[in-house]
């Protein structure tokens, strides 16, 4: 650490502390410009669902401020880490495109619930007409398991 660096640094949380919405909190956008202008280390966390190329980008643009993708960290990012499941079959959910978000942190074999879904229609418990069929299912089923396990 030379003489003139900083000897702390700042996280802010982007949802509802640097925007609110899709609109920049005008004192989040002065306090960003203050800490860039006294080279005061800084990074941002969010929970999107969006590559941190782009978070880093938007947030740019939006505060008016060089901020670089490694000063964002997503709600993905810590999958970086996880590079012994990188080779395995994943279930992944989220919103956006988080296909390429998994490929980009070094997922290869993946499935999405949207893919499990339109594999496995029976499986989504929201659209009613499957619940029809689960419930038949499950009865059929029951019926089964009573005989086999508690017929004495």
């Amino acid at each position: 650490m030379s003489k003139d660096s900083s000897n702390f640094a700042c996280i802010f949380d982007v949802d509802g502390v640097i925007t609110k919405g899709s609109n920049v909190i005008p004192a989040a956008k002065l306090a960003i410009k203050k800490l860039v202008q006294y080279d005061i280390p800084h990074i941002f966390v969010s929970n999107t669902c969006m590559l941190e190329t782009e978070k880093a980008e938007q947030l740019s643009n939006m505060l008016e401020v060089p901020i670089l993708p490694k000063q964002v960290v997503s709600a993905h990012t810590p999958m970086r880490c996880l590079d012994e499941y990188h080779n395995k079959h994943v279930l992944i959910c989220g919103q956006g495109e988080i296909e390429e978000i998994a490929r980009t942190v070094g997922f290869k074999n993946i499935t999405t619930i949207d893919k499990l879904c339109a594999a496995f229609p029976e499986l989504d418990i929201i659209d009613h007409t499957h619940r029809i069929k689960l419930v038949k299912y499950y009865f059929k089923f029951l019926k089964y398991f009573n005989k086999f396990y508690f017929d004495s």
